[in-house]
């Protein structure tokens, strides 16, 4: 054995294995660290080589032919120029792999800006259409973050005012600064959602009306971190929501007044015979309801007529103008009510009266009239009426309004027939006459 021609090859063995040993290091290395993933086929080439080698030396101690020597070397050399070839294809490879990677995962990047971009343009946009602006309180230090619509809506701009809690809540109406506090220690301390309604006094002098909203914040944990809300302009809502108050309360007085028009005579502004009929009804069941009487007088201008034919109709709507605002004049209670009931025609209601009493009234109302002294050439030289009276009593008359209409009329044609100028009840008895 000739050993200083195996000695080399012994060395190289030895070499390329403490060579590859030494590499080793590189494995405890992340894939993307020395060399990627060629370092595993570095190593393996040199182990490769250091086994052939080391074949190279064993093989004529078992015999083996030295032929086999060349054709070793051969096969070593072979094996490590593959692999290096394989590593810088490899490499090639990879770094135009990473290339198209890197480009990938850049345009990615730029796209995803764009986006965030246009999303926060949006967010500005859609806070400003909706007059919301949102903000954030962190915890536990309580830092304020407020958006960009926020500072419109306090008329301030970020150059001036520093957000913080304390000087945020100073912007509020001095009455609505503790209720704001105690709502946010609120939803800090219980985590109950917020809202409540304040005022915004801004730099200029004016008030804006706001609704705040929040809900608390929270990490993965379940720990709080913050409170997070918005605050919502809502001057223009409350603007149209007063006036549309003042409107409808407008328009109610406008409808009241219609119907009180609608309610009234024009000429004599005493309640129509629409009016008359609706209290009269309610008033006579409330009279059997109640077993109370009812008093109903039935007035009529003697001659009115000739009156109109002698002096004209404006002088007749002048004359019952007087004696409409005489007769409404004499009743004293609030419940009795004096109406026209047609032409020349008036009525006078009288809840509760006795025939004595509404027989009293209707005298009072002849002398009313007389006292006007208004001339008349076709009469008996002044103006005069006739009344008739007639009550209802439970239990002794028809429990009908009409009945004590009737009545009432057959008395007033009584009084009418018997001279005029008087009062007179319904019944074949004459109660009241009153001569002039």
């Amino acid at each position: 054995m000739n050993w200083q021609i195996m000695l080399p090859d012994l060395l190289r063995a030895a070499a390329c294995g403490l060579l590859a040993l030494a590499l080793c290091r590189l494995f405890r290395e992340p894939p993307t660290a020395i060399l990627g993933r060629q370092r595993w086929l570095i190593v393996g080439a040199l182990l490769g080589l250091g086994a052939v080698q080391l074949l190279l030396f064993v093989f004529p101690l078992l015999g083996f032919a030295w032929v086999l020597h060349d054709t070793a070397m051969l096969a070593s050399v072979c094996l490590v120029l593959a692999v290096l070839g394989l590593c810088i294809v490899l490499g090639q490879a990879r770094r135009r792999l990473s290339g198209v990677v890197h480009a990938v995962i850049q345009a990615r990047l730029d796209q995803a800006e764009v986006r965030a971009r246009e999303a926060r343009q949006w967010l500005l946009m859609a806070e400003e259409i909706a007059n919301v602006g949102h903000w954030r309180i962190s915890l536990p230090d309580f830092q304020l973050f407020w958006s960009d619509e926020l500072y419109r809506i306090h008329a301030l701009c970020p150059e001036e005012f520093q957000p913080r809690v304390g000087a945020a809540i100073k912007l509020l109406h001095e009455d609505d600064r503790d209720p704001t506090i105690k709502a946010v220690e609120t939803t800090v301390a219980t985590g109950e959602k917020l809202e409540f309604a304040a005022r915004v006094l801004r730099p200029d002098g004016e008030t804006r009306h706001v609704l705040i909203r929040g809900h608390m914040e929270r990490d993965a944990a379940g720990a709080a971190i913050g409170v997070f809300g918005v605050m919502l302009d809502m001057t223009d809502q409350k603007l149209t929501e007063e006036k549309l108050q003042r409107a409808n309360a407008a328009s109610a007085a406008a409808n009241e007044r219609l119907r009180e028009l609608a309610m009234a005579d024009s000429l004599t502004g005493l309640p129509n015979r629409r009016h008359f009929d609706s209290v009269f009804e309610v008033e006579f069941r409330r009279a059997v309801r109640e077993r109370t009487t009812l008093g109903l007088v039935m007035v009529d201008i003697d001659y009115f007529k000739a009156y109109n034919d002698i002096y004209g109709h404006p002088a007749g709507d002048e004359c019952l103008r007087n004696i409409a605002a005489a007769i409404a004049a004499v009743p004293q209670r609030p419940a009795d009510l004096a109406a026209r009931y047609g032409g020349e025609e008036l009525v006078l209601l009288l809840p509760g009266a006795t025939l004595a009493g509404a027989e009293l009234l209707a005298q009072r109302l002849v002398e009313a009239v007389r006292a006007l002294e208004i001339a008349h050439k076709g009469g008996p030289g002044r103006v005069t009426i006739s009344c008739g009276v007639a009550v209802f009593e439970p239990g002794r008359h028809q429990a009908e309004p009409l009945s004590l209409l009737q009545r009432a009329d057959r008395a007033l044609y009584k009084a009418k027939n018997s001279g005029r100028d008087r009062v007179c009840r319904d019944g074949a008895e004459r109660v009241a006459e009153l001569a002039g």
